[in-house]
Parts: C-alpha cells; sequence; structure tokens
C-alpha cells in the first residue's frame, strides 16, 4: 500500500510525515466515517475506498489467519492428497472410488468408477508455498516470488515392474516464467516410498 494507496492519502489528509502504522489508522477512520455517515475533509476515488476496505481486512488475516499452526495444517492435508493421489496411482486406480479425497473431488455426481484426473489445480499463495517446501525437505525462500509454484507429476513407466514402475517426481518453480532452467526438482521417489515419507 506504500506504493499505490498511502502516498496519495497523506496528501489528502494534509499528513505529510505520517507512518505507515498511521496511514492504516486513517484508513481504518476512513471505513468507521462510511460506516456511520460522516463527512471527511476530502474526497476519495472508489479505487482509493477498495484499498482502505484492504488496510482493513489486514486485522482479520492477523487475528485468525497469520498464525503458523493453522497454516501448517491446511499443508499436512495438502500433503494427505498428495498421499492418496500415489496410493490411488500405484494401486492402478483401484482405490479411488473409496478414496476421501478422490470421492470429494471427482465423485460428486455419485460415479464411483471415474478415472483419476489428468490435471489437478489447487492455488494458493506463497503462506502455502513456502511450508509445503519445508514439508519436502526443500531449501526454500520465506518469500516465494509471485508465480511461485510446485508441482507433483505422477508417472506409470512401461518398462519397469513393482513399486518402481510408478514413480512421483516434486519440482519447485519459483517464478511465473516459463523456463525449464527455472524448475527445481526436489524430490524423486517411486509412488509407495512417497506415500512412506509422507
Amino acid at each position: 500500500m506504500e506504493a499505490t494507496l498511502f502516498p496519495e492519502l497523506r496528501d489528502l489528509a494534509k499528513m505529510p510525515d505520517a507512518d505507515t502504522s498511521t496511514m492504516h489508522q486513517v484508513c481504518d477512520y476512513i471505513n468507521w466515517a462510511k460506516k456511520n455517515s460522516l463527512e471527511l475533509f476530502f474526497k476519495l476515488t472508489d479505487e482509493q475506498r477498495s484499498q482502505c476496505n484492504v488496510s482493513d481486512d489486514r486485522k482479520l488475516y492477523a487475528k485468525y489467519l497469520a498464525s503458523q499452526e493453522i497454516t501448517y495444517l491446511a499443508e499436512i492435508e495438502q500433503l494427505q492428497v498428495f498421499s492418496e493421489f500415489a496410493t490411488i496411482i500405484s494401486k492402478n486406480g483401484n482405490l479411488a472410488k473409496d478414496a476421501p479425497t478422490f470421492s470429494k473431488y471427482f465423485n460428486r455426481d455419485g460415479e464411483t468408477d471415474k478415472p483419476m484426473p489428468k490435471f489437478v489445480v489447487f492455488l494458493g499463495h506463497a503462506e502455502n508455498v513456502f511450508p509445503l517446501l519445508q514439508a519436502l525437505d526443500s531449501p526454500s525462500p520465506m518469500n516465494p516470488p509471485p508465480g511461485s509454484m510446485i508441482l507433483v507429476n505422477y508417472y506409470e513407466i512401461a518398462d519397469l515392474e513393482g513399486d518402481d514402475k510408478y514413480q512421483v517426481v516434486v519440482s519447485y518453480v519459483p517464478n511465473n516464467r516459463v523456463d525449464p532452467t527455472d524448475v527445481q526438482v526436489i524430490m524423486t521417489k517411486n509412488a509407495a516410498d512417497f506415500v512412506g515419507d509422507i
């Protein structure tokens, strides 16, 4: 907000030396004034009001979402999903109709014979990427850049037998450029070992 709203708001509020914390308080006052139909001595654009609303939301994040424990619980669930998918694939899809995550996401219409989807996307933020990388024992940045992603690829290798027939490759792409040199392979394991480690 220092790059967008706050410089403009300092000018409007005639507070050129106010620090970031004070400007958040100014936004709190603006939101309070609007709720109570009070007039301000300056006018805000719709975009500026919208950004003040974002400032107000920071308190909800700090109170309910900024806890490391909450973030890690979500990542544990995500790792369980990856593990379940690996189990389904290594059993040649035989567990698909009974697996809880598979049933939750892919059998919503009651069909129990659907194949494993070819591509599944889970969307998140930096606070999802970092703990997942930590859980996978990968050296990782505290603040992954925008567009970073973790790729979990499941392979069936026709030339191999036994546990090695089904492989899991986990990679980290640290930015939003599609450049093969940016991809960092974190682990390559057969599906059974992957499930056991998770």
